[in-house]
């Protein structure tokens, strides 16, 4: 029992890798009350940590002398009661520690304990303080003043006040003039806040009311009647008009229901065309949270939303944690992808910590894509979601299923007769391999095309590109350094007398040669086929607009010597390094080592390095070259570093001033300009044989996103694909739209051996800066899961691994990991949580433990 002297105790979640609160002392008086969710200051070992409280009547423990709070910064809680439960769902099923998962809930500006209430911004203002009604006494008091007298009515004109640096710009005034009036009590120099709102000179799209579909309307209609913490699943294929059905959702609970509301983008990319949506309905009350913005920016849009000054948070993943109260929609477009995912600690998916924060706001949740995840799929099949469909494009017309062609190619020997060679012939279900000539050449052409239409029937086109492969998916592993190779020994037939000359034919015949047509010689030919330029050729004459899509940036994937193969590795991680021409450099996409391109091979010494693979940057040259009166703008990582770099982009393809807009995947989705009527995928083969149980589904849903970028207005869109793999059914299926039919082929390869959605899956990654110790730690780990799956078989754990990571070393710590699976998602839970807690990792070799629940890749 305390005695009724004792301090009042607190409980305090703090920011350490501990599974565990902490209880502080609450000996005096602060400036705000304590109260659950509010932060606080305390002392943490040898400094300061602001913390998040997280209950207020704590019994004191005989004998401990608890360490005093030091501050409590602000007047009401940072963290909402809501947030709060939806941080402790978050640490228990991420197996995190608590203040790690609240931490993520605020932005970076009140995270400081030096400084934890940052002053906003202000700005100097200038306000009349003694009006001068009488034209006499005006021409008294300025008689010598002409520029004071000339500010004082331009404030009078802006209404009495008007910001300093407004009065220098439109008056050209020094600041002894502005000094002079203060000085004389005429007006008054005020400091006033400013909101950094960095969309504010945005100008917002026009709302223009449509006339929603039968099938929009029916889909707003029941979403809108959804009970408080009903999730649905609105599948509607690209250009079916989701948008509309999100703003009509929300004006409904923002407008007619006084609730507040979150969208969630997955990319940044994306943000300002929807941020200019939505202020396009409804204004000022859109606040923006992603991480491209500045501290600064952001913790004001934070404060605007806590305070209630606007109700809609529009951002990227961490923007399910916007300070908002009575939620009543959360709104997920583009579900299925994995930005979503958090890749530091705690390791949390926004998609599904939006479907419980909603649940605690009484929300409902709107999870928006035209390519589910295939674990929303199942979940909606089995009617835990609701299922809600938008199976046609807006406007009338729709996005027909189109017929895939592939073609052989046959006759290899005598040169090249194109890729409808002798031999192949034409079925029912499309063009089927032939034999080949007789020394047994003959594959898979890597090219297809698919017309994505509005109202007429689809063209279907048959492409070919050369056989000579456009990218290299597997570059061969970096070789490690070798010391010069020895000199070899002579070979003893070197040491005879050289023999008699003996009598040679008058005509030796020649080696059979292969002919190389023009087509093969030319570098664009190798990477564009004929068919795509001659759409981009078209579209270009046309006044269209196209969007060519590669998701490998750079110039070339790695560089190789051609002597002995050797391949230009990063040092720090086991990946080849990329090569980069502007600025020339080989760069590693992994933890950014940049260095100056080698003149000669680093193990043989011979100058022989030549460039493999492709990226970007080498396409974007090949464009420029081939169409030189073409506008082309490349869009990928190394062109959209800037703060504002992908609006720019996207704002000039707006406008019409671009007419080819090259990029990775970030433009493959929610990009919606009615002037692009051609889409070109260079390399749809990138990632679909990666060692990951989610390759196929990830190059569909990339296929399929960037297939819809054509074609939506009145316009005829028209989709090409380049590929070698023309009957894998990722491409297939991707080409004609049919989710359904992907769905069917997909699934089966889930169960045997099984992989979510078929069960639940976590990833243990075991790192170190030794290689030895990361594999002695990650043996015991696993040892570790074994003893506990056979000591708990109620759990029905099944233990994979250890194995290296398929990228064993990234910025010099090597890697190892074991996967864990489980029926139960509660029992794989207390598992994990478990071992987490219990298992010891020692403390040497920078050994580290991390648990990735619910991974969205293995590599």
């Amino acid at each position: 029992m305390s005695s009724p002297d004792a301090p009042r105790l607190i409980d305090v979640a703090l920011p350490v890798p501990i599974f565990r609160t902490f209880s502080y002392a609450v000996d005096q008086a602060h400036a705000h009350p304590i109260v659950v969710g509010s932060r606080v200051v305390v002392p943490w070992r040898n400094t300061a940590e602001v913390g998040i409280v997280v209950a207020t009547e704590v019994a004191s423990v005989d004998g401990v002398k608890y360490k005093a709070v030091r501050a409590v910064p602000d007047a009401e809680p940072a963290v909402t009661p809501a947030v709060l439960a939806t941080g402790r769902w978050m640490a228990d099923h991420y197996v995190a520690p608590l203040g790690m998962a609240l931490r993520s809930a605020l932005p970076a500006g009140l995270t400081g304990a030096a400084t934890p209430s940052p002053p906003g911004r202000t700005r100097r203002t200038l306000v009349i303080e003694a009006p001068i009604e009488s034209l006499m006494e005006r021409d008294r008091l300025f008689r010598r003043s002409a520029r004071q007298r000339e500010v004082y009515e331009f404030l009078e004109g802006a209404g009495g006040r008007a910001s300093v640096e407004q009065v220098f710009e439109r008056l050209g005034v020094s600041e002894s003039v502005v000094g002079a009036l203060v000085k004389r009590g005429l007006v008054q120099l005020q400091r006033a806040s400013v909101a950094r709102d960095p969309f504010a000179d945005r100008i917002g799209v026009p709302y223009v009311a449509h006339a929603p579909t039968p099938a929009q309307r029916s889909a707003i209609d029941l979403i809108s009647a959804g009970a408080p913490g009903e999730v649905f699943l609105l599948h509607g294929v690209t250009g079916s008009g989701k948008t509309l059905v999100y703003l009509d959702v929300l004006r409904r609970v923002v407008e007619d229901g006084g609730r507040s509301a979150i969208v969630l983008v997955p990319e940044i990319a994306l943000t300002p065309q929807t941020v200019d949506r939505f202020r396009g309905v409804f204004g000022d009350q859109v606040a923006v949270l992603h991480s491209a913005l500045s501290d600064g920016e952001r913790l004001d849009a934070w404060r605007a939303l806590r305070r209630g000054e606007k109700r809609i948070a529009v951002g990227a993943r961490s923007a399910v944690f916007a300070p908002l109260v009575d939620v009543g929609a959360i709104i997920v477009d583009e579900e299925q992808e994995t930005s979503y995912k958090q890749n530091e600690t705690p390791r949390y998916h926004a998609r599904d910590v939006a479907i419980v924060r909603a649940r605690h706001e009484g929300a409902i949740t709107v999870l928006g894509s035209a390519t589910p995840s295939l674990e929303s799929w199942v979940l909606a099949r089995e009617g835990k979601y609701r299922l809600v469909s938008l199976p046609d494009r807006v406007g009338g017309g729709c996005c027909r299923r189109s017929r895939l062609s592939t073609w052989g190619r046959c006759g290899a020997g005598k040169g090249r007769r194109g890729f409808r060679g002798r031999g192949a012939r034409w079925h029912r279900s499309g063009w089927r391999r032939c034999r080949g000539s007789a020394n047994g050449e003959g594959r898979w052409a890597r090219a297809m095309a698919v017309a994505v239409t509005r109202g007429a029937p689809p063209e279907i086109e048959h492409t070919s590109i050369p056989a000579s492969p456009i990218i290299n998916p597997f570059p061969p592993p970096p070789n490690p350094p070798h010391p010069p190779h020895p000199p070899h020994p002579p070979h003893p037939a070197s040491l005879l007398p050289p023999a008699e000359p003996q009598s040679r034919p008058d005509r030796i015949p020649a080696p059979p040669r292969r002919l190389e047509s023009a087509g093969a010689r030319d570098p664009f030919r190798r990477i564009v086929s004929e068919p795509l330029e001659r759409a981009v050729r078209d579209t270009l004459a046309a006044r269209e607009q196209s969007i060519l899509l590669l998701n490998r940036r750079g110039y070339a994937s790695f560089m190789q010597c051609s002597s002995c193969g050797d391949v230009t590795a990063c040092p720090n991680c086991s990946i080849s390094l990329t090569y980069h021409r502007t600025p020339e450099r080989l760069v590693c996409h992994y933890c950014g080592h940049a260095e100056e391109l080698r003149l000669a091979c680093a193990r043989c010494g011979a100058a022989t390095l030549r460039q493999r693979g492709l990226g970007t940057q080498q396409v974007e040259r090949l464009l420029v070259e081939r169409f030189p009166e073409a506008r082309i703008a490349r869009m990928d990582v190394d062109t959209t570093s800037g703060k504002w770099a992908h609006a720019e982009i996207l704002d000039r393809v707006g406008a019409g001033e671009i007419d080819i807009l090259l990029g990775t995947q970030m433009i493959a989705k929610g990009l919606d300009f009615p002037n692009v009527t051609l889409v070109g995928v260079i390399d749809a083969d990138v990632g679909i044989n990666l060692p990951d149980f989610r390759a196929a589904e990830r190059t569909f849903q990339l296929m399929a996103q960037v297939a819809g970028r054509a074609g939506r207005s009145v316009k005829t869109g028209r989709v090409i694909i380049q590929t070698r793999m023309g009957d894998h059914h990722a491409v297939r299926c991707a080409v004609t739209h049919d989710y359904l039919g992907f769905v069917e082929h997909e699934l089966p390869g889930r169960v045997s051996p099984p992989y979510p959605p078929t069960i639940r899956l976590a990833n243990i990654l075991f790192s170190a800066t030794a290689e030895d110790a990361t594999a002695s730690l990650a043996m015991e780990g696993t040892d570790w899961l074994r003893r506990l799956a056979d000591a708990r078989p109620e759990l029905k754990l099944t233990i994979i691994g250890p194995a290296p990571c398929a990228v064993d070393r990234i910025k010099q710590r090597w890697r190892w990991h074991t996967l864990v699976k489980c029926v139960s998602a509660s029992a794989l839970t207390r598992a994990l949580r478990y071992f987490a807690e219990r298992f010891d990792v020692p403390n040497r070799a920078g050994m580290r433990l991390v648990v990735d629940r619910d991974p969205v890749s293995l590599l």
